[in-house]
């Protein structure tokens, strides 16, 4: 009897987001492909760059509790129509640490964010990688996805 390697392997998941991962692939790894793709084509790609950095940075823990909820803020604002260079002058002129009392990144050994069944990830965009449109499409989609199910953690 033939049976095929890896049938009885378990997908891997990423630790942080809880994403199933593509084989050979991590989030942060698709994450660098996404940004790679924002910088050499801003026009196109570039236009969801604050929303790449928030959704990634949010599911996978990376920001302070404050910081988190503040862009996610940012978020729903930039959906509702606020323009992103409002959004970079808002963060200019109040996130500067010099006019905070909180940290924007989440401090090494600081409690772990209650975990969240994200319905979208960053293994999602994967498949609209090679389509702009479709691209910035999905990743407004994993926004809105990422704020809403953030209520669970606030």
């Amino acid at each position: 009897m033939h049976t095929m390697k890896g049938s009885n392997e378990m997908p891997e998941r990423c630790a942080e987001c809880g994403a199933v991962l593509p084989a050979g692939r991590t989030c942060q790894s698709i994450f660098d492909e996404c940004l790679g793709l924002e910088m050499a084509n801003p026009a196109y790609y570039g236009q969801v760059h604050m929303l790449t950095v928030a959704c990634f940075m949010i599911q996978h823990g990376r920001y302070s509790d404050e910081a988190r909820n503040w862009i996610a803020t940012q978020i729903q604002d930039h959906l509702n129509g606020v323009p992103v260079q409002y959004i970079r002058q808002r963060a200019a002129g109040g996130v500067k640490q010099a006019n905070r009392s909180w940290q924007i990144m989440r401090e090494a050994g600081a409690a772990p964010q209650p975990r969240v069944d994200w319905s979208i990830t960053m293994v999602d965009i994967v498949p609209s990688l090679q389509d702009a449109s479709l691209y910035c499409n999905q990743i407004e989609r994993w926004a809105r996805a990422t704020v809403d199910e953030m209520k669970a953690i606030n």
